[in-house]
């Protein structure tokens, strides 16, 4: 046996002998614990050691890296080890056995909770507190006379200064539709979202981190892969129903306790539900036997 095979075989039994589920448990466990207590200093290190690219948001962060580690990827990742090693692609199994050990500076120690057999998250902590706060009606706004004064806060205002900046000019319907790709407008105060249902060709968009009450104008985005609505005021996720071609959505900390919906959507991948006052965790069952990763806290179930 050659050295480079010798060099990938012993790549490939340190990958298969290391790569545990209580590993990616650990991890995952620690990347929810830091998501939980708003450590985002902490999930970005995690960012930095993978090299991930680009100015991930904190929902959206948080939603990349427990993708990445949760143990129902186990046998994903085994599987791919067992290609690349099939493959002699050492470089690969170098690259694969580097995202999944480091050394993570600073690193505190893990909590001890419980997770069942049959790789269910679920957490025996205190509810979490919520910080409503009163959202003032928003005046009615024609679609070509659009007021962008300081004390407006709806999505319109919030995609004028997105795009716009502080130019006199009018964003219009037609410019919406013409809007592809992403559109992120986390941390804009929004608190009205009047105009969203222009975004037809959008297929991703963050909206954490606002004061968003109602979504019902989120119901016409039937193209959207990716939703993130952490971190809001939201109770009802009914006008989601259509959205059927969703696969990743963060819904956590809001105020939501019916998820009965998210059964009607038949591409879900993966939903946060960390921070809400869910009352039926039996949906939440039934999601998980779909394959759907389910991040929540409640009952342990099995």
């Amino acid at each position: 046996m050659t050295p480079k095979a010798t060099s990938i075989k012993d790549l490939y039994n340190r990958i298969k002998k290391n790569l545990t589920l209580d590993h990616l448990k650990r991890i995952s466990i620690d990347i929810i614990e830091s998501y939980k207590k708003r450590d985002f200093r902490r999930l970005r290190r995690y960012i930095a050691v993978l090299g991930l690219e680009g100015d991930v948001q904190n929902a959206k962060l948080f939603s990349t890296l427990i993708m990445k580690f949760h143990p129902d990827r186990h046998s994903l990742i085994l599987r791919q080890a067992e290609e690349l090693f099939r493959d002699g692609d050492e470089a690969g199994l170098s690259q694969l056995l580097e995202g999944y050990f480091f050394d993570i500076t600073a690193a505190r120690a893990v909590p001890d909770l419980v997770i069942d057999v049959e790789e269910k998250y679920a957490f025996d902590e205190d509810d979490f507190a919520y910080h409503e706060e009163e959202v003032p009606d928003m005046e009615e706004r024609a679609e070509t006379d659009l007021d962008f004064g300081e004390e407006e806060h709806g999505f319109m205002e919030a995609v004028h200064r997105l795009f716009a900046g502080g130019l006199e000019v009018i964003i219009t319907a037609s410019d919406l539709v013409n809007l592809e790709g992403a559109l992120d407008l986390s941390d804009y105060d929004i608190g009205d979202l009047e105009g969203v249902q222009h975004c037809l060709y959008i297929n991703e968009l963050n909206l954490s981190n606002n004061r968003i009450e109602k979504i019902g104008h989120l119901a016409p985005l039937v193209d959207l892969f990716y939703l993130f609505l952490s971190n809001n005021l939201i109770e009802s996720i009914a006008p989601l129903e259509d959205l059927v071609h969703l696969k990743e959505l963060d819904l956590s900390f809001n105020n939501i306790s019916d998820i009965s919906v998210l059964e009607k959507l038949g591409e879900l991948e993966y939903v946060n539900l960390l921070g809400n006052p869910i009352r039926d965790y039996t949906i939440v069952d039934r999601l998980m036997k779909k394959g759907i990763i389910v991040i929540f806290e409640g009952k342990i179930l099995g």
